[in-house]
C-alpha cells in the first residue's frame, strides 16, 4: 500500500444514474440559492416542494448538496423559482436573498 493511499480519506464512489446531470462543483451554489429563495419568499421545504412539483426529500438533498439533480428537475425549479438554470447552478446568490 503507497503512502499516499495510507493517508488518504476514505470516500465513497458514486455512480450517477444514466439520467443524473453531473453537477458537484455547483451543488453548493444550487443548495445556497435554493435555501435562500425559499427563506426569502418564507416556505416551509413541504411548501416549495408541493409548489414547484419536487419530492420534499429530493428539495432536502438539494438544499444540503447531497444530491444531483436530473435536468428535468433543473427544469422544474427554473420555472418555479423565475431564475435560469445556469443562474441556479453556477453562483451563490447569498446577497440577492438576504439569508
Amino acid at each position: 500500500m503507497s503512502e499516499l493511499s495510507k493517508k488518504a480519506p476514505n470516500y465513497k464512489v458514486c455512480k450517477p444514474h444514466k439520467d443524473h446531470v453531473i453537477l458537484r462543483p455547483c451543488s453548493l451554489a444550487l443548495a445556497l440559492n435554493l435555501q435562500g429563495y425559499r427563506k426569502n419568499h418564507r416556505k416551509w421545504q413541504e411548501n416549495f416542494a408541493k409548489e414547484s412539483g419536487i419530492p420534499q426529500s429530493q428539495v432536502a438533498y438539494l438544499e444540503t448538496g447531497w444530491a444531483n439533480p436530473k435536468l428535468s428537475t433543473l427544469i422544474k425549479l427554473s420555472r418555479y423559482t423565475g431564475l435560469s438554470i445556469d443562474e441556479l447552478i453556477r453562483y451563490p446568490m447569498v446577497a440577492r436573498f438576504k439569508i
